[in-house]
């Protein structure tokens, strides 16, 4: 999509300046709350953002009734909020922000900025992923701003309500992953993808296909593929958890998210090359994994993992026969069907 990398960062600060100059009076202690039984100018006051947006269709009197009330609960749920139709700091502070001049502005500008072409595929993307109830009109508005920010949310990217490169390439591969059972797209080549994507000092949540179970890694090594090492103790109990509790060469296919991209993968469970106690780098005689004497690969301290493992990816070799391992990459195609079954 052209020009988004010139302008989605102009485009960040205005939103953030938009944001900062609703917020002020927004949060203040003066925020009312409000609630079932109130009524008064600031319910009248959010009757009419309810209206706006599209959650109240009766007409604004200043009471909080029920109708009210489950108007409310409907925003809440719709923005991830405590439903409880409850109108306190954080669902004032969202109806206040998506009603304000500032954000309005801001649909000028984000107007501004695609082709029609451009803007009716991001809007029959967000159609077909079920966050745009209205088909296409090539206007991009609140509507669309509106549900660019609900999938945003959804899919933890950063809710600006723009789409940018990480937001588009996201929809893309989830509405391809659709008419796509193998899920092909989420496999990355090692060499000429891959290792750039998740480079070394990257963190990566690494998801196991077979049980589901989640931790964080680093990638602290490797050429040939990513050798990791899990961030804390708690993530290595985790980890070790896949295989029972102890080192295991077997191949295990994994979803590894960093950086906004997820990736098929495959593990395998033996920590080697490293000593947790000694310094990394340093010479020592005794290395995991049998790796006798030699430099200590082993960055995190703390973390009660002696020395890293490996996930490999699209064509990545291994140690050591220099080849590609068909068990591995049989693990990443296992892996990437998941990922376009869950919908991810």
């Amino acid at each position: 999509m052209r020009r988004f990398s010139k302008l989605v960062a102009v485009l960040l600060v205005v939103v953030s300046m938009a944001l900062m100059i609703t917020s002020a009076p927004i949060v203040s202690a003066a925020t009312p709350v409000l609630k079932v039984g109130m009524e008064g100018d600031d319910v009248l006051d959010l009757q009419q953002k309810l209206k706006a947006l599209g959650y109240f269709d009766s007409e604004c009197t200043g009471y909080f009734g029920a109708v009210t009330e489950a108007a409310v609960k409907a925003f809440q749920t719709e923005y991830n909020l405590s439903a409880d139709g409850i109108v306190g700091n954080d669902t004032y502070r969202l109806l206040a922000s998506l009603t304000a001049d500032s954000f309005i502005e801001t649909l000028e500008i984000v107007q501004g900025i695609y082709t029609r072409a451009e803007i009716l595929e991001i809007q029959q993307l967000l159609y077909d992923l079920g966050f745009l109830s209205v088909e296409p009109t090539g206007y991009y508005g609140e509507i669309t701003i509106d549900a660019a920010r609900r999938y945003q949310k959804k899919y933890n990217l950063t809710v600006d309500g723009i789409v940018g490169r990480n937001t588009l390439s996201s929809m893309r591969k989830i509405v391809a992953s659709r008419s796509d059972p193998t899920g092909s797209m989420y496999i990355y080549d090692w060499w000429s993808e891959a290792q750039y994507i998740f480079g070394i000092g990257d963190r990566a949540v690494v998801t196991d296909v077979a049980t589901g179970i989640k931790f964080t890694v680093m990638r602290t090594y490797g050429s040939n593929h990513a050798d990791v090492e899990t961030v804390s103790a708690s993530d290595t109990a985790k980890f070790r958890s896949c295989y029972g509790g102890r080192d295991s060469w077997e191949r295990r296919a994994i979803v590894v998210v960093v950086n906004g991209t997820t990736m098929a993968a495959s593990m395998n469970g033996y920590a080697h090359a490293g000593s947790d106690s000694a310094k990394d780098g340093a010479w020592v005689s005794w290395r995991s994994g049998d790796y006798g004497a030699g430099t200590n690969l082993d960055r995190i301290k703390g973390n009660n993992l002696n020395g890293v493992f490996c996930i490999h990816f699209k064509n990545s070799t291994t140690h050591g026969t220099g080849l590609v391992c068909k068990l591995h990459q049989a693990c990443i195609k296992q892996a990437a069907s998941y990922i376009a079954a869950q919908d991810w």
